[in-house]
């Protein structure tokens, strides 16, 4: 295959989808797009076209494509089989990518010349390579996972109006936790995969930006490789954000060092303020009991929170929305994030939910952490989908997100933008429903 032309899908559902310049789907610039871009072997390609659905208009299927790359959530996975069969009817060599398709490749397989499992680091650069070479593909990439894992510097569209104008980076895939509800640590085969320091320094520091967002699961999943990286980082004067779970707050010599680097903030999956609910979903450094002291030594560092909590775990009542704003306010979370929890295929609470008949529809459509698609234990279908919507309007009611805005440590601006991002976010998406 020579002059080779290569379209890149970040495939929409409800939720992630253009709504407009300037009404951002999600805050921060993805890099699935910009890696995959960047891997294309040299001269291989005459065009690499790249469109993610939920910042820029959606793709309409047309010829002139010998390659086209397609990656998606769960939820995203009937928009990205209806690119795909609509781009190989044209003839088009079709790869499906991503989380859903690494946790379910027979249902992507039906859609898909070659389905990639895992990161596309190794196995993109070899599908092109042979394709280039009229080569065998296998119809099959199996994950590929090693424990250092080199990537390159994405290709980076411009972003204005898109997302916030602060640039992603990330240092690890993967994480070894076996939270039964996620799916993200067998995209790695329960296992971080790590980016030699000395390249993400460099990269963050060619960014000449004064603050970057990591986008790692866990950045402190490996805690060797972090302190590693948190001394390079602090070498830099850049500030930075990223995910960790709570634990890191209580080891010292971690937290030290991460602020050290520069962290001015941390996403944190709390999950849920019960007890019941955290032994269900096999997430024992979750302690609730902990999270208040948690809170307090991170802000005590300058290091905003942004509280990721879950709602619909069996261990949870109608009183639970109540009992985590209640939380979110005492602890003063910077940023607060809500969820229904949902059973991705290929994770442990599916299986089990399947096996129990608790499974209310299979439409993956409906897999958006937006609306319940199970039946609760301990409250109906419709108190959980009003109590998520209730809780998601009273903590990004106009007061509550100024006041939280205004009382983010490290910037208040920063702080103000993202609370308003979240709440345009959470406005947008729920009024679809």
């Amino acid at each position: 295959m020579s002059d080779c032309r290569i379209l890149l899908v970040l495939a929409a559902d409800r939720c992630y989808r253009w709504r407009g310049t300037l009404r951002p789907s999600v805050p921060y610039e993805p890099l699935t797009l910009g890696i995959l871009a960047a891997l294309v072997p040299p001269g291989l390609a005459t065009s690499v076209v790249t469109v993610d659905e939920g910042a820029m208009p959606p793709v309409a299927p047309g010829p002139g494509y010998d390659v086209v790359g397609i990656s998606c959530v769960a939820s995203a996975a009937p928009r990205a089989y209806e690119l795909a069969d609509a781009f190989r009817a044209l003839g088009s060599f079709v790869v499906l990518g991503g989380a859903h398709p690494t946790a379910d490749p027979d249902g992507a397989a039906a859609h898909a010349d070659t389905v990639v499992r895992g990161p596309a680091e190794r196995s993109w650069p070899d599908l092109l390579t042979r394709l280039a070479s009229g080569g065998p593909v296998p119809a099959r990439y199996e994950i590929d996972a090693p424990g250092e894992l080199s990537a390159p510097a994405p290709i980076r569209r411009s972003w204005r109006g898109r997302y916030l104008p602060v640039p992603t980076v990330f240092a690890s895939r993967g994480c070894t936790n076996t939270c039964s509800f996620c799916t993200v640590s067998a995209h790695c085969s329960h296992r971080a995969c790590s980016r030699p320091v000395g390249e993400v320094v460099e990269e963050v520091r060619a960014l000449g930006s004064r603050r970057v967002v990591f986008l790692d699961p866990n950045i402190a999943a490996d805690r060797g490789y972090a302190l590693g990286l948190f001394e390079g980082l602090a070498e830099l004067g850049v500030a930075w954000t990223g995910a960790a779970t709570v634990d890191l707050a209580h080891d010292d010599a971690l937290l030290a060092s991460a602020r050290a680097s520069g962290c001015e903030g941390l996403l944190i999956g709390f999950e849920s303020v019960s007890p019941e609910s955290i032994a269900g979903i096999r997430k024992g450094r979750n302690d609730p009991s902990r999270y208040l002291d948690a809170v307090r030594r991170l802000h005590d560092e300058g290091i905003s929170v942004l509280g990721c909590f879950v709602f619909g775990l069996d261990g949870d009542d109608a009183g639970v929305f109540d009992r985590t704003l209640e939380f979110i306010e005492r602890a003063r979370i910077d940023v607060p994030r809500f969820s229904v929890a949902t059973p991705l295929p290929g994770s442990a609470m599916h299986a089990s939910l399947r096996a129990e008949g608790r499974l209310v529809t299979d439409d993956l459509r409906r897999y958006d952490t937006f609306e319940p698609v199970f039946e609760p234990l301990h409250m109906t279908v419709d108190q959980l989908a009003r109590g998520f919507r209730a809780t998601a309007g009273r903590a990004y009611s106009w007061s509550a997100s100024v006041a939280r805005g205004r009382g983010v440590l490290s910037d208040r601006v920063l702080g103000l933008a993202v609370n308003g991002v979240f709440r345009r976010y959470y406005r947008a998406s729920l009024s679809t429903r």
